[in-house]
């Protein structure tokens, strides 16, 4: 079995940071850049793809420390925290904003009209794990969950 830790590819480039050269390493999300100079300088790059959008301020005030709220880019897509991290590591909880017409309790996952399996739950509630996008049932004593079969779009119609 070949070490997967010891393969890695030369390259023309250089590090901005110290100077020394990149090689492509294989990781558990593909291929990257990684600065030779490891472990004392730690500089990686995504290899072609996007590279990561800076922050954008907001005019929206963090309820924690009142410097501004901004929004990043993170491995799961957007979201809002405060500009002040790491000092202040306030992030604002996304909701869709309507109560549940049985319970009353706000969710935090978008509603899919689909009914549970185990428990007979009138809906289930898309959720995005680690390991994709998945249903999940929103009865706390139930915990049943199952992959996305189908766009969840094409659920909800």
């Amino acid at each position: 079995m070949t070490d997967i830790k010891r393969m890695e590819n030369p390259t023309d480039l250089t590090c901005e940071k110290c100077g020394k050269p990149l090689v492509i390493k294989w990781g558990r999300f593909g291929t990257f850049f990684a600065c030779t100079g490891y472990p004392d300088c730690k500089t990686t790059k995504p290899i072609g793809g996007q590279q990561k959008k800076p922050d954008v301020p907001l005019d929206e005030k963090c309820p924690n420390c009142g410097n501004n709220l901004v929004l990043k880019t993170g491995r799961y897509g957007e979201f809002t925290a405060c500009g002040n991290y790491p000092n202040c590591k306030y992030v604002k909880q996304k909701t869709i904003g309507m109560p549940c017409p049985e319970c009353n309790f706000v969710t935090w996952g978008k509603p899919v009209p689909e009914k549970c399996p185990e428990c007979g739950s009138p809906y289930m509630v898309e959720k995005w794990l680690k390991a994709g996008p998945m249903l999940q049932c929103p009865n706390a004593d139930c915990k049943h969950k199952q992959p996305v079969q189908a766009p969840v779009e094409a659920l909800a119609q």
